[in-house]
């Protein structure tokens, strides 16, 4: 986004994504699925995310039998910790993630 913006190079690191219709990506993805959020390319709002840490045996195995049968819908990326802010609360100021 900031290169099509602002036309510069970004300034942070950002997670690499692993485009899992070449064959690398794919199979870096299958070895290492437990550790990765895997994501359909073509859904929005979120739909069909599958995060490993909070996802159930079942539903990774699910997602691997669909990341098999269409690798060119799927990117994977690694598990990144998202920033905290504090927020106002009924019990007052809590820290709770944001992202962009």
């Amino acid at each position: 986004m900031i290169r099509y913006s602002l036309s510069e190079e970004p300034i942070l690191a950002y997670g690499e994504s692993l485009i899992c219709h070449e064959p690398e990506g794919l199979a870096a993805a299958l070895v290492n699925l437990e550790r990765l959020g895997l994501q359909p390319v073509g859904e929005l709002g979120g739909y069909g995310i599958t995060i490993r840490p909070r996802a159930l045996q079942a539903d990774l195995e699910a997602a691997r039998a669909k990341l098999i049968a269409d690798p060119a819908n799927w990117i994977s990326q690694p598990m990144i910790g998202l920033s905290v802010a504090p927020t106002l609360t009924v019990d007052g100021l809590r820290p709770r993630h944001l992202d962009l």
